[in-house]
This record gives C-alpha cells, sequence and structure tokens, in this order.
C-alpha cells in the first residue's frame, strides 16, 4: 500500500501545478512548534478548562490557523496551499473513511431503534432549512448581487454541513459521567447516520457543479460524476479486501490505510470530485465485506486526532476575511438560527410517538470534523464572494456549536434522567 500512497500523492499534486519547492524551511519550522505549543497548551490548559466548562478541545487549532495563516502571522508555508492540498485531501478523507465505516448494514437492518428516522428527519429539517434560507437571501439582492450557481453552491455547503451531525459532545459527556446506551446512545448513531447523509449530499455539489477540466472532449453530466465518484469508492474497497493479508498488526493495517485513503483522496482530488464521498463509498464497502472491518475501523477511530488537527489548522489557514462584513453577519447569524430551527422541528418529528423528549434536538447540535473537512474541501475547488461568505459562516457555526452542544447535551440528560447527578463526574472526564 506505501505504492499506492506515494502514487496517490504525486496524482493529486500533478493535477494542482505546483511545486514543493516553494514551501520555506523556516515557515515549516515555525508552523510546527506552533502545533507543538498549541498541544501543550491544550494538553495542561484547555484540557482543564474543558472539565470545568465542559467543551470540546480542538477549535483552538483552528483559531491557531487563522493566527499562522496569511490574516495572522503570515506564516510562508500557508501562502499558497497548493502543495499542502493532498495532504489536506487525505485528512479529509480520513474523515470520510470513518463516516463509512459506521454504516454497517447488518446491524442497520435488524436495529430496531429510533435513531435512523431521527437522523434523518433532523438532518433533513436542518440542511434544507439552511440551504433554502441561504440561497434565498443571496438571490434577493440584498446583500448584493451574486452568480446563480455560486449562490447555489454556497447555500448547498451550508445546508449540508448544517445537516452534519457530529457525535463529539455525546462522546465526551459520555466518557465524563460514564454513561451506555439510553438516549445518549440513541443520540450518537443518529449523529452518525446525519454525517454520512451530509457527506453524501455534499459530494453530490461536486456532481452538478464539478469543475470540468478542459481536456476532456465532452463533459460529464451530473450523473456520470456521481456514478465516477461513488465507483472509485466501491473499487477502492473491494479492491482493499481482497488485499487486505493474515497480518493484523495495528501498524500494517495503519499504513495500508494511509495508503488506500491517499489513493482514494488523491483520485477524487485529481478528479475534482469530493474525498470525502469517495472516502464514504469505501468505507462501506470495507465494513461490509472485510474479515477484519471492525479492526480497521477501531484503528481509523484510534488515528483519527492527528487527521482532525490537521484539518482544523488549515481550515483556519484558508479563512480570509469577506469584502462584506455586514452581508457575513446577517448570513452567519441566519444560518444558526435557521440549524436550531430545523433542528428542532425535524428532531420533534423524529420522537413523535416515543417515550423520548420533544426537544431532543438540544443533544445534536455538534457538526465537528464532518463540517470542517466538507468546508475545506469546498474552499479548495471553488472560490467568490459567496463562497468567502459561506465559508466564514460555516467555521462560525462549527465554533459556536461545539463550544455550547456538550453543555445542552447534558441539560437533556439530566431532564430525561440518564444523568442523576451534575456534581460526580467519572475520573475519566
Amino acid at each position: 500500500m506505501v505504492p499506492s500512497l506515494l502514487t496517490g500523492l504525486a496524482w493529486a499534486s500533478e493535477s494542482a501545478h505546483s511545486e514543493a519547492t516553494g514551501l520555506n524551511m523556516s515557515a515549516i519550522v515555525t508552523l510546527i512548534l506552533g502545533i507543538a505549543a498549541a498541544y501543550l497548551l491544550t494538553h495542561f490548559v484547555i484540557e482543564a478548562i474543558q472539565r470545568r466548562f465542559l467543551f470540546r478541545s480542538g477549535i483552538e487549532y483552528l483559531i491557531l490557523g487563522i493566527f499562522l495563516g496569511p490574516m495572522g502571522l503570515g506564516v510562508g508555508v500557508f501562502d499558497d496551499l497548493t502543495p499542502v492540498a493532498p495532504f489536506v485531501a487525505l485528512a479529509a478523507g480520513w474523515v470520510g473513511l470513518l463516516a463509512g465505516m459506521g454504516f454497517n448494514l447488518r446491524t442497520l437492518v435488524h436495529s430496531e431503534d429510533i435513531s435512523p428516522r431521527l437522523s434523518l428527519l433532523e438532518s433533513a429539517g436542518s440542511g434544507l432549512a439552511v440551504a433554502v434560507a441561504a440561497h434565498f437571501v443571496l438571490r434577493s439582492g440584498w446583500l448584493g448581487t451574486f452568480d446563480a450557481d455560486h449562490a447555489w453552491l454556497a447555500a448547498g455547503a451550508m445546508g449540508a454541513t448544517a445537516a452534519a451531525g457530529s457525535s463529539s459532545a455525546v462522546e465526551l459527556v459520555s466518557t465524563r459521567y460514564g454513561l451506555t446506551g439510553g438516549v445518549a446512545g440513541i443520540l450518537h448513531r443518529a449523529s452518525a447516520l446525519s454525517d454520512f447523509l451530509a457527506i453524501a449530499v455534499f459530494g453530490l455539489l461536486f456532481c452538478v457543479f464539478h469543475e470540468a477540466p478542459t481536456q476532456y472532449s465532452r463533459p460529464l453530466t451530473p450523473t456520470e460524476w456521481a456514478v465516477v465518484t461513488v465507483g472509485v469508492g466501491v473499487v477502492l474497497g473491494l479492491t482493499y479486501s481482497l488485499m487486505i493479508g493474515e497480518d493484523d498488526s495495528e501498524n500494517n493495517r495503519f499504513l495500508s490505510l494511509v495508503g488506500i485513503i491517499a489513493f482514494s483522496s488523491g483520485a477524487a482530488w485529481f478528479l475534482s470530485l469530493s474525498p470525502l464521498l469517495v472516502s464514504l463509498a469505501l468505507g462501506v464497502v470495507l465494513v461490509n465485506t472485510a474479515k477484519r472491518g471492525g479492526e480497521i475501523r477501531d484503528t481509523l477511530i484510534r488515528t483519527a486526532r492527528p487527521m482532525s488537527l490537521v484539518l482544523m489548522v488549515f481550515a483556519g489557514a484558508l479563512w480570509t476575511p469577506p469584502d462584506d462584513v455586514l452581508a457575513t453577519i446577517v448570513i452567519t447569524a441566519g444560518a444558526l438560527l435557521m440549524r436550531f430551527a430545523g433542528k428542532a422541528l425535524g428532531g420533534w418529528a423524529g420522537v413523535a410517538g416515543t417515550p423520548l423528549p420533544r426537544t431532543v434536538a438540544r443533544g445534536l447540535l455538534a457538526q465537528g470534523d464532518v463540517a470542517v473537512a466538507m468546508a475545506i474541501s469546498f474552499r479548495l475547488v471553488y472560490d467568490g464572494a459567496a463562497i468567502d461568505m459561506a465559508y466564514t459562516a460555516i467555521l462560525a457555526s462549527v465554533i459556536l456549536n461545539e463550544m455550547i452542544a456538550p453543555r445542552a447535551l447534558k441539560g437533556l440528560l439530566v431532564d430525561v434522567g440518564q444523568i442523576r447527578t451534575e456534581l460526580q463526574p467519572t475520573k475519566e472526564g
């Protein structure tokens, strides 16, 4: 799989038409030292604050990216992100693969819990509410004139990221209070399925608004690009399933995963497709066909943290202040309100006829790594005023929701009786 790693990265780099020699060594050293300092700050300071106030750490790396990027210190490594884009695609692909490997058909078919219905309704409610409102505002002329395609792209990306539902808050609260199953378990499964649906919709945006290379004699239709996207993931998944050897050591699994994800992400980058959707299809195939699918997923989970940090840092570095600040504030505030309203309505419908509280949306506010990965993939391929505003709105939404989601979830679990005391968290928290 190591050759496939090199092939994937080389393939992606060739499509970018840029040379890595432009990276300045001192800038790279500054970047490494900055990330190391942020890690130490997280370990000794942020985690202590997290235990006291219950919020998810990791957002500080996004802020670090802004600080080190063109809008902050202007570290040279961020002047042109094209040479390192394949590595960002690798991190995004890692997130997509992990989301895909949570879609075990055998488990879903035999499951009778309410999480699939809840996930479908609350993610559709929040995604559609944000997308429709954003498109209406962008095309209304109130905030300026925007190209129709860019308005649809921006609205679609905002809607897809709004539909994403990270399980980070559930995992944090469950670890702190020693929770298993119950309402927390339902919310965990619903969040994972929301990520799956959000990535699928987001990947289709790349097919509909595909940046077709000029060398093609006949541009493919959106349907054909969708088939190509899913087909690449399925073929690579089947190939990888057949190539997994008997040696199932953790190191070998990790290296082979790096190779296959790099190849799939490189292929997606070369074809201007979503690495998230390609990797999602790859993950679905692996978890349902590979003999060691469960062990592969465990390896992905244990190694996801470094990929998350890469995404956060580069998400911050990619941010540039939009030209129209007032319009961006309006779009951001509107997206936050519409996401919560859509989740509240969808969550209410999703638990209708069950003992679950109608305010279940309080436990589904987190967005997490999937939303960040989608935002980065979107930002690297498309540009324009509407795109800048959408990217800012997405990052602001992620920061705010990741901050408030754990406490909102804890309040919900206290109301339903799954957390019986707020004063005695477990030692793991």
